[in-house]
């Protein structure tokens, strides 16, 4: 054996670049003794569900249900529980029963310990239940009594450093918080909980007993959707986690004292905020004074750099009102979800976008607005439109890579994308509404592509409506350098002029030839014009891909 493979460093290192390509890590840690521990510390570093550990213990102490459904077809589930096989009996025949054949040896144990000392990431239950797929399965309450035995002091996974807990309804244990205690190792740094379950009190207890037993956390995400009413006795609990750098919460109604209290997290690099209610900047300053000492010491969110807010019933007010609370702020990242604003609320927030974040900070821009059918339908689409000029504050933000602003129609020309390029040189990622309505909108042209590809060659991702015409592009091509970087290009609901498929295709393939993904109206409940615009683009679709030499994926007619 080469002498390099002795260092550890370089070992680890050519094993980290073989991450997920199992059937080579097993086959190289059965290889030589040098290729054992950093084989499988690759190997078992992330894992999803227990059934896989479950499987390496003696086959006398575990079992599976085998079941087959209507069509014949088998499914296997390792250790499932007495509620998850009586909801499998309404849907499948259950030819064999199952139970776990024995307790736990010593040998057992320690078998486990020697994988489960190698897991970092864990993942519970694991993916979720698809009939006639074998993924990882949610396992029988009784192999969590045992494990309980086995390791008394509750550590099953020393070195685990991120907790995914995303037991549903229908498996085991009966509530998220009981069992979870297994997995709380001291050494988690991020952990992430799907739902609380039935109690309101139980999630408060939870959360101090999270914090006593896993105090290094530094990454927290808490239930997208619950009921829960405690809110502000929760985000008390949040902020005694000492070492917190990201926080992910989603509650029906966060009052404005509570976001001041989060704002006193002085560390907090990452907040996101879903929230359905509503305050003003004056709400927030009027809450200050509950928290004098940390709020003189330092401004609010002094150390954020990553905010995502809004809600189904957020407006873009409230967003902002929270944005000019902490101004100036030197984010790296915005993300908006909002009601759709109306062209003047939006012309006007932008402005003050511009006022309040960093120009050469803010990397990441995203505003994604709810359809709201009940409020859009009876609205003219011209009194929802968004005049490109509304977006010219934001090309004051020369640092932009990611733009992504959709469903709002905006009534985008060619002039403005090549601004947009000049700007933003750094672009990865450029997304506007596609959709028929947006496309009514807009006058982009073919030709509206060209700065784009010789200006932004970092460009990867591309979304945008437009009316793709040959004669707009014959007299724009000549000088035009192939981009060497977009995979991605959606053109959605575009317009075409028939006749011309061929023509597109070759300028597509001039200016975007290393395109992968290539997504264009391919709608074929269409019928008449739209039929033939339809049929148009799939022309132009096979066209690229035969001059690309097959590379694009699949084009689903």
């Amino acid at each position: 054996m080469h002498k390099c493979l002795t260092v550890t460093d370089i070992v680890t290192k050519i094993f980290q670049n073989l991450d997920g390509n199992e059937s080579t890590l097993a086959a190289l840690a059965r290889t030589c003794q040098a290729f054992h521990a950093p084989a499988l510390d690759v190997l078992w570093r992330v894992h999803h569900g227990l059934t896989a550990l479950v499987k390496c213990l003696s086959p006398s102490s575990w079992a599976e249900l085998r079941t087959t459904d209507a069509e014949g077809r088998t499914t296997n589930l390792t250790l499932v529980s007495e509620s998850f096989r009586l909801m499998l009996s309404k849907y499948l025949i259950i030819s064999t029963s199952q139970k776990i054949k024995r307790g736990l040896t010593p040998s057992d144990c320690t078998r486990f310990d020697y994988y489960a000392a190698r897991v970092k990431t864990l993942r519970l239950p694991g993916e979720r239940i698809y009939f006639g797929f074998t993924p990882s399965y949610p396992v029988d309450d009784g192999v969590f009594q045992e494990l309980s035995r086995c390791r008394p002091n509750h550590i099953l996974f020393p070195n685990l450093l991120e907790l995914e807990w995303s037991y549903f309804d229908y498996s085991l244990p009966h509530s998220t918080i009981p069992s979870i205690h297994l997995f709380l190792s001291p050494s988690i740094k991020t952990f992430s909980l799907l739902r609380w379950g039935d109690l309101q009190q139980g999630a408060i207890d939870f959360l101090q007993f999270l914090r006593h037993t896993s105090p290094f956390i530094e990454v927290l995400t808490l239930p997208r959707s619950n009921g829960i009413s405690v809110a502000g006795q929760l985000i008390a609990e949040i902020c005694q986690f000492p070492h917190l750098r990201h926080l992910d919460v989603h509650f029906e109604t966060i009052p404005p004292e509570e976001i001041v209290h989060l704002a006193t997290l002085s560390n907090l690099e990452g907040l996101d905020l879903f929230l359905d209610n509503v305050f003003t900047i004056n709400q927030l300053r009027s809450e200050t004074h509950i928290f004098p000492l940390a709020l003189t010491e330092h401004k609010p969110f002094a150390g954020l750099r990553s905010l995502r807010i809004g809600g189904k019933r957020t407006d873009l007010a409230t967003c902002m009102a929270l944005l000019s609370w902490i101004s100036p702020c030197t984010l790296t990242e915005l993300s908006f979800v909002t009601n759709p604003p109306s062209p003047a609320l939006l012309r006007q927030n932008l402005a003050a976008l511009s006022a309040t974040c960093s120009h050469s900070t803010l990397q990441n821009l995203q505003m994604n607005v709810f359809s709201r059918n009940d409020v859009l339908g009876g609205e003219d689409i011209q009194s929802r439109t968004i005049d490109s000029a509304s977006l010219f504050p934001l090309l004051a933000f020369h640092k932009l890579e990611h733009v992504e602003l959709t469903s709002c129609p905006v009534a985008l020309d060619d002039a403005t994308l090549e601004k947009m390029a000049h700007a933003w040189p750094g672009l990865t990622v450029l997304h506007f509404e596609s959709s028929l309505e947006a496309v009514n909108v807009t006058s982009v042209t073919l030709a509206g592509l060209i700065p784009l590809a010789r200006i932004c060659t970092r460009l990867v991702c591309l979304s945008i409506g437009l009316h793709a015409a040959s004669q707009a592009i014959e007299t724009r091509i000549e000088g035009t350098f192939p981009n060497p970087s977009l995979e991605s290009l959606n053109l959605g609901r575009s317009t075409i002029v028939t006749s011309g498929s061929s023509l597109i295709a070759d300028f597509l393939f001039h200016v975007f030839p290393k395109l992968t993904d290539f997504d264009v109206w391919n709608d074929i409940r269409d019928e008449g014009e739209a039929s033939e615009r339809c049929q148009a683009w799939g022309a132009v679709w096979t066209r690229y891909d035969q001059l690309s030499g097959g590379h694009l994926h699949v084009y689903d007619e």
